[in-house]
């Protein structure tokens, strides 16, 4: 019987899965990827889905031995995306209403999850886990005094565990599948984008469990998700006069965007150069920070 190999730990931890970030693809499989230098001027050029929306062992759990270190990509993120590009196929599809409560409940997983898995938002909890190592500062968080030698390895383990306890949050996860959803196909020339933060929400509002709350998410160049408060508000979309909805999610995917913004072509060249991360983007792990007075 022939042994198989045993495969190395992940270098590459995507933060924004391959599955999406396919379908901005040209005939090559290559998309159009934009990026801001050092000298504050975004530069683009055409990548494959495997060298875009990645950073090194942004999910390693340090102190761990090699084999379990990676376990975060390697597993549990890999586990998201994989369950979730099966629901996105239907929803890419218009097939929403065939999708089983399974499949919601991995759909949902995936979208808390880019809240919590962009390197903005990990280093920022990160930050916080690290801050409560201070016994002043985790007594005055959590009424709690962490020992001054709490070991380097557990603290990191901390770090992971609160990411996936924030995306298996039961209670949002739920406010999240009772939305109404439904599946947007643009008829416009001009097609929807894609970056580190594709999200966009209701400004100024909880971004879930308010009246007023949605959240959309590009699933492809011609087809928008959105999840509403409403049946109401999802008609009330249509009124929009034509292209606007296309220009909103564009300018909230770029404007918020601080890795990457992908396209599959280079019509909206000057769009994204022109917007590129210039607003300040939701961030829980920011928001976290502030409750327990803590610096990100």
């Amino acid at each position: 019987m022939t042994q198989s190999t045993k495969q190395n730990p992940s270098r590459r931890h995507h933060f924004i899965p391959q599955f999406l970030l396919r379908e901005w693809g040209d005939g090559a499989g290559d998309l159009v990827c934009y990026w801001p230098r050092g000298d504050g001027k975004v530069r683009s050029k055409p990548l494959s889905p495997k060298s875009v929306a990645y950073k090194d062992w942004i999910y390693e759990t340090t102190g761990f031995s090699a084999e379990h270190a990676q376990q975060m990509e390697d597993i549990y993120f890999k586990l998201i995306d994989d369950r979730a590009s099966n629901a996105h196929r239907l929803l890419v599809d218009g097939r929403t209403g065939e999708m089983s409560h399974e499949m919601m409940c991995d759909w949902a997983r995936f979208i808390m999850s880019i809240w919590f898995r962009t390197p903005g938002d990990v280093k920022g909890l990160k930050t916080v886990i690290n801050a409560l190592s201070d016994p002043a500062v985790s007594e005055a968080a959590i009424g709690l005094t962490v020992p001054d030698d709490f070991p380097e390895a557990a603290l990191n383990q901390l770090q992971m565990e609160a990411i996936r306890r924030a995306i298996d949050d039961p209670e949002r996860g739920q406010v999240f599948l009772s939305m109404e959803w439904a599946t947007i196909t643009s008829t416009e020339t001009r097609s929807f984008l894609i970056s580190d933060w594709p999200l966009d929400t209701a400004k100024d509002l909880p971004f879930l469990g308010h009246p007023k709350s949605y959240i959309t998410i590009p699933i492809s160049p011609r087809q928008l998700f959105i999840a509403a408060p409403s049946r109401a508000f999802l008609l009330a979309l249509g009124d929009l006069q034509e292209g606007e909805l296309e220009r909103r999610q564009n300018y909230a995917t770029v404007a918020q965007a601080r890795s990457f913004v992908g396209a599959s072509n280079d019509e909206e060249d000057a769009f994204i150069k022109q917007n590129f991360g210039c607003e300040k983007r939701p961030s829980i792990a920011r928001s976290i920070a502030e409750a327990w007075n803590v610096e990100i």
